[in-house]
């Protein structure tokens, strides 16, 4: 019997595949291993990605955070709004409490 080309792995595929299963293997034995520490490790990558993109430091982020607050951006007329309604529903939720 002879299988369509589409079903036929090339060894590029199969590679690939197989460097898939590695590093999934990899990376259920570590969480498997110390899944605290694993996590805390884990998260602390997109942290560190984050620094970077907002500055690290005491005054590098300084600017872009500044910048941001100062942006037109949260002086659109919808702004107004949606805090009338994130607030309104802070205080629901505290009287449901």
């Amino acid at each position: 019997m002879t299988k369509p080309d589409d079903e036929i792995a090339t060894p590029a595929q199969a590679a690939q595949s197989l460097q898939s299963s590695v590093l999934k293997r990899q990376f259920l034995q570590s969480f498997a291993e110390d899944s605290s520490s694993f996590i805390q490790t884990w998260l602390a990558s997109p942290s560190r990605d984050l620094e970077s993109i907002l500055g690290s430091g005491p005054s590098e982020g300084a600017t872009i955070r500044e910048d941001l607050s100062r942006s037109e951006f949260f002086r659109m007329p919808w702004v107004e709004e949606a805090v009338a309604i994130w607030d309104g529903m802070r205080v629901a939720n505290k009287v449901t409490e």
